[in-house]
């Protein structure tokens, strides 16, 4: 349903190897959640475009410039460069004072902030959206680093997407709301997404095919990724395959 030339034609520049990953486990994850038409597909698309550039990823809070790190995080430095300056090439301390006590997370000494910073093709965010996203056998709460698993990843966008209403805005082709219910009412980056929306009604086909149902993923219970390399997109996703 999705190709990978399809999702370079929308973000140029993207890796072949990133696309060819991402082109196969969206393509399942999107069937799965009602994704299959073009104006969906094409809002889906653009948003994880801007969000993940089609890679799966956690979020990278590592800014040289205090200017530039209040004005992303306006709330927790109220525009301060002063303030946000002992935060400058320090990731982890960045994330838990961008994210402390909103988000489900506590306090910024809690960690929570970097522990459920953004993570995967929709980067989803917070302690309280890693356990809304839970299932019976797969905590991503205990687990966040469990979303580095590109199928897991793939079904959460989907899930994530189908939940907050966006089909619904896709079929009205209101994509500044698609915007607004993934980042929220400030809709950063909306001329981005506007961009990639335009590239991917252009590169999806007028009529969409689903991909065939896959068999079932034996369930063996979740296991973190045992290194930092890529070894989670040669084994199964541990998904329960119901989710």
């Amino acid at each position: 349903m999705i190709t990978a030339a399809q999702l370079r034609r929308i973000r140029p520049g993207t890796a072949p190897a990133d696309a060819e990953v991402a082109a196969r486990v969206l393509s399942v994850a999107a069937a799965e959640h009602g994704i299959t038409t073009r104006l969906r597909l094409a809002a889906w698309l653009a948003n994880i475009a801007q969000e993940s550039g089609f890679r799966n990823v956690r979020e990278d809070l590592y800014y040289r410039d205090p200017t530039r790190i209040a004005n992303i995080f306006r709330t927790a430095f109220q525009g301060s460069a002063a303030a946000a300056r002992p935060y400058i090439k320090n990731p982890v301390a960045l994330a838990n004072r961008a994210y402390a006590n909103r988000l489900g997370n506590g306090s910024e000494a809690s960690g929570d902030g970097h522990r459920y910073r953004g993570g995967g093709y929709i980067q989803l965010t917070g302690r309280s959206m890693y356990r809304a996203h839970s299932r019976p056998g797969l905590n991503l709460e205990a687990h966040p680093e469990l979303i580095e698993d590109p199928q897991l990843s793939a079904r959460v966008a989907a899930s994530y997407w189908q939940r907050c209403g966006a089909n619904a805005a896709a079929d009205a082709g209101d994509i500044d709301r698609t915007r607004a219910l993934v980042n929220g009412p400030a809709m950063l980056h909306r001329d981005e997404v506007r961009v990639f929306y335009r590239r991917a009604l252009q590169a999806l086909p007028a009529q969409v095919t689903p991909p065939p149902r896959r068999p079932p993923v034996p369930r063996h219970g979740p296991r973190p990724p045992q290194c930092g390399c890529r070894c989670a997109t040669r084994r199964a996703s541990p998904f329960p395959a119901s989710w």
